[in-house]
């Protein structure tokens, strides 16, 4: 997801109003000598629609959460909701056009985008479909839609486009793809596609780079590889795997460029609570501290003011019950 940062003064705020929400502010611990980094996870106030296979997009210091699945994926959401972290408060905003699971979500020029997703009857129809909602008119706008329909994709803002990695396209198969879209002409284009097709997977930008990580093929076999995509140069390539292979977790870039990714699924609806963060300048991994709540299936992270890092609803259980829950840490930087 997309890094937001503020000045100083307005994160300090920040810093101490969570402080107050999750009754103490996490202090930066000296570097551990074991793999494992110690985080202080605590809940926040619950999303008022329980959902899994979500997405979301940090617009003004704010998390919009779209879309996603109702209880045993039976159901697409067109439910658009947004998180206030400095008031722990969650607000409706007007719906989407369509309903969408699982589908994109980026912002981008002060519009956050839905793109994509599964719609119609028992979310089955791979959307093509692209919408962006203004925050200041409170209205959708229907935008150019993607070349390929695609549902379980994941979308993130870099170099002034939103790139779109894989996805399941309209016959079940998984995607290689990388479509890109230009806000500023509404169209859209292709970039090199990806060494493996996937789709739930997750992606982020860092130093200038996508990253693609995990997600699952269309045989079902969750994947720990992670790619890395280079926009200046259109090409790929391979970065450390994941140490556990995962599909739709939840994904954030750090301030210091670390990506954190937590949760997800290990196998078919299985939830896990193992978080592990990134290093692209060592092309390492390490594990942290577990989540609260394990979560597979859709769970949503994002990173804002560069070290608070959000995870977002997703399925609980082996009977895909959605959850409500949300939990936060602040992240210490290492670099």
């Amino acid at each position: 997801m997309r890094i937001h940062t503020q000045h100083n003064g307005r994160q300090r705020a920040f810093t101490l109003a969570c402080a107050a929400v999750v009754a103490a502010a996490v202090s930066a611990p000296a570097a551990p000598a074991s793999l494992e980094q110690h985080l202080s996870w605590r809940a926040l106030a619950p999303m008022p629609t329980a959902r899994g296979g979500p997405a979301s997009a940090v617009q003004d210091d704010q998390i919009y959460v779209l879309g996603g699945l109702t209880s045993g994926e039976d159901e697409a959401l067109n439910t658009a909701e947004v998180f206030n972290p400095l008031a722990d408060r969650w607000r409706e905003i007007a719906p989407m056009s369509a309903a969408r699971g699982q589908p994109g979500a980026a912002s981008l020029d002060g519009q956050v985008y839905a793109i994509g997703g599964f719609g119609g009857v028992e979310a089955e129809e791979a959307l093509a479909s692209t919408e962006s909602y203004n925050p200041f008119t409170r209205r959708w706008r229907r935008d150019a839609p993607m070349p390929i329909g695609a549902g379980g994709v994941s979308a993130t803002t870099g170099e002034e486009r939103i790139y779109v990695a894989g996805g399941f396209d309209e016959a079940g198969e998984a995607l290689a793809a990388i479509q890109i879209y230009d806000p500023w002409s509404n169209s859209w284009s292709y970039g090199a596609p990806m060494a493996t097709p996937r789709a739930l997977a997750e992606a982020t930008f860092s130093g200038g780079r996508l990253y693609v990580i995990g997600g699952v093929t269309e045989e079902g076999e969750r994947l720990g590889t992670v790619e890395a995509y280079d926009p200046a140069t259109n090409t790929w390539t391979t970065e450390a795997p994941i140490p556990i292979p995962r599909a739709h977790p939840a994904v954030g870039t750090l301030a210091d460029g670390q990506i954190i990714v937590a949760g997800g699924g290990l196998r078919t609806h299985e939830p896990l609570a193992d978080v592990e963060l990134y290093t692209p300048w060592s092309n390492s991994w390490r594990a942290l501290t577990p989540l609260l709540q394990p979560s597979a299936g859709g769970n949503t992270g994002d990173v804002l003011y560069g070290d608070w890092f959000f995870v977002i609803g997703g399925f609980v259980g082996t009977e895909l019950w959605t959850s409500p829950f949300v939990e936060a840490t602040l992240v210490p930087s290492r670099r």
